[in-house]
Parts: structure tokens; C-alpha cells; sequence
């Protein structure tokens, strides 16, 4: 990347909803969803992502086992880059690639080391469609077509299929109707929900610049409903504070309906090649809990001792 992209890395914005819609959804998800993570709202899947996790702590049957297991309030940091790194190499090239095979197989490993019931998965995964669909309606540039829609909801099944997750519905249709059945059934506070929704907190501010760290909370809890806020233990912000935020979101907003910095920096280099918890770089295949990568080491190194 040069210099000059670097000092002035803006340019005009330019709108990709029209050739969306002249392709096919399905058939042309790699394409899509690539201009849509890397160019037209790279911040929005970021954010929205840890929206996403927020809303997965709505639900005490699933706090109660990340609660159980420590990682978040203990290790947050590296399992926010574990995450990160995780997705990356899943979705590096395309879903379909060996790559995102192989990491999913990582993933199943692990995941298979605790008892999650597969609407849990279901409930998670359909996170990363929704709430990006709903912040990209409330703060994106734009809103996004009919065929952009589904080529998400296609591109997030099939990592739902990667990770083996059972009974995805057929159509993006059923899935917002099932997500919200299972959230009027089994959304409830509790104290879990908290504690684990502040070791997530604590993990991202290490990730960003010290002076804005008092502000994170109050700026997440502006941008979700209050209902999230209350389910997850935190007192919603008044108005003048949520007023103030979504000020600067709609400020945002109209700067990006005309303008860009993502056809010169690189989403994926600024985001997604440096991790604070592995500065020295690492194993993909040693991503994860490190009590459970040992264990999973030790069954591999017990499977390949033991005569044919």
C-alpha cells in the first residue's frame, strides 16, 4: 500500500447494490458477501458481530457454560482473538475453500468437548444475520438489497453446515421466525449473562486505544434495544447519552453515503493479521481454550500410539 493511499486514504464512495441485484443470491454469494464484508460495510459486520455475541448472553442456559468455563471472564482477550482468527481462516477465501474446512473441523473438535445442545448453534448463528441486518438498517450508508439479504443468510449457512449444526431453516424467512421463538422462550437475566458479558467487555478494550475505553459500554448499550440491556444485567443509558452516540452514528452515516477509506486500507490487514495475544504469529490449529487444544493434543498423540 503506498504512502500517498495512506495519507489520504479517501475516496468516493461507489454503490454496489445495483450489480447485486442483477446476480444470482445463491450461486453468487462468494462475490457478493466479499464486496459487502471487504468494501460497502466492513465496520458494520465488526460491530454487529459483537452485538451478536451480546445477544448470544441473553440466554442463561448458554452463560451458564461459558460462566463454567472461565474463558471469558478470564481470558477474554485471547478468546476475542481466538474468535477472530478462527472466522478469519474460515472465511478467508470463501466457505467452500479447504481452508474453511479444516478450521471448521478445529472448531467442531473443541465445540465437541462440551455439551451444547445444537439450538444453541442455531440461536448463535443466527446472530451474524440478523443483527448485522438490523445495524446495518439503523446506521449503514444504506440498506441492503434483497439479494445482498440473502446472499448472507447463504454465505452463514453454509458456515452453519461447516460446523455441523443441524435443522437450519430453508429460507432467511423462517429462520428471523424461529430466532425470535426461541428468544420469547428461553431469553431470561441472569447473573451469569453479566459476568460473562463483562469479561467480553474487558477483552475489547483491550483491543482499542486506552482514551475511549470509559466510553465502550455507554456507546454498546446506546446501539442495542433496552431489553438487551436489562437481560444482560446493565442499566440502559439515559437519553442524553444514547442521544449523543447515535448523533455520531448518523454523522457516520452521511459521511459514508458519499465517501470511503476501504478502497485503499485493507479491512482484512487492519483487522484480521495482528492479535496482541500471539504478536509472534500462530498455529491455527492450536487456536482455542489451551486446556482443551492440550487434551485434544493428548487423544491425537493417543490415536497415533496405538497399533493398527
Amino acid at each position: 500500500m503506498g504512502e500517498t493511499a495512506m495519507r489520504f486514504p479517501i475516496t468516493r464512495r461507489k454503490n454496489s447494490a445495483a450489480k447485486h441485484e442483477q446476480l444470482d443470491a445463491e450461486k453468487d454469494q462468494v462475490e457478493i458477501f466479499k464486496q459487502l464484508f471487504e468494501f460497502d460495510f466492513p465496520m458494520e459486520f465488526l460491530i454487529s458481530a459483537e452485538i451478536q455475541q451480546l445477544q448470544s448472553f441473553t440466554v442463561p442456559n448458554g452463560t451458564r457454560l461459558l460462566h463454567a468455563t472461565g474463558e471469558f471472564e478470564k481470558h477474554s482477550l485471547k478468546r476475542l482473538d481466538d474468535t477472530r482468527a478462527i472466522l478469519y481462516h474460515m472465511g478467508r477465501n470463501d466457505f467452500y475453500s479447504k481452508d474453511a474446512e479444516e478450521m471448521a473441523a478445529h472448531l467442531n473438535k473443541i465445540h465437541g468437548m462440551y455439551d451444547i445442545p445444537n439450538e444453541e448453534f442455531l440461536y448463535t448463528l443466527s446472530g451474524f444475520i440478523f443483527e448485522l441486518k438490523s445495524f446495518i438498517e439503523n446506521y449503514g450508508w444504506r440498506q441492503l438489497t434483497r439479494n445482498e439479504e440473502l446472499a448472507v443468510f447463504y454465505t452463514y449457512r453454509r458456515m452453519g453446515e461447516l460446523m455441523q449444526i443441524k435443522d437450519i431453516p430453508e429460507s432467511i424467512e423462517a429462520y428471523e421466525e424461529w430466532k425470535l421463538a426461541y428468544e420469547r422462550e428461553n431469553q431470561a437475566f441472569s447473573e451469569n449473562n453479566h459476568l460473562v458479558s463483562e469479561g467480553l467487555m474487558r477483552g475489547i478494550k483491550q483491543m482499542v486505544p486506552a482514551v475511549i475505553t470509559p466510553l465502550l459500554i455507554p456507546f454498546v448499550l446506546s446501539l442495542i434495544d433496552k431489553r438487551y440491556a436489562y437481560l444482560l444485567g446493565y442499566k440502559y443509558p439515559n437519553v442524553v447519552t444514547r442521544t449523543f452516540f447515535k448523533s455520531l452514528m448518523w454523522v457516520r452515516k452521511q459521511f459514508n453515503k458519499w465517501f470511503t477509506i476501504w478502497e485503499k486500507v485493507s479491512f482484512e490487514q487492519l483487522f484480521f493479521t495482528s492479535y496482541q495475544t500471539y504478536p509472534n504469529g500462530y498455529d491455527k490449529f492450536k487456536l482455542g481454550p489451551e486446556k482443551i487444544i492440550k487434551q485434544l493434543e493428548k487423544e491425537d498423540a493417543n490415536d497415533h500410539s496405538e497399533p493398527v
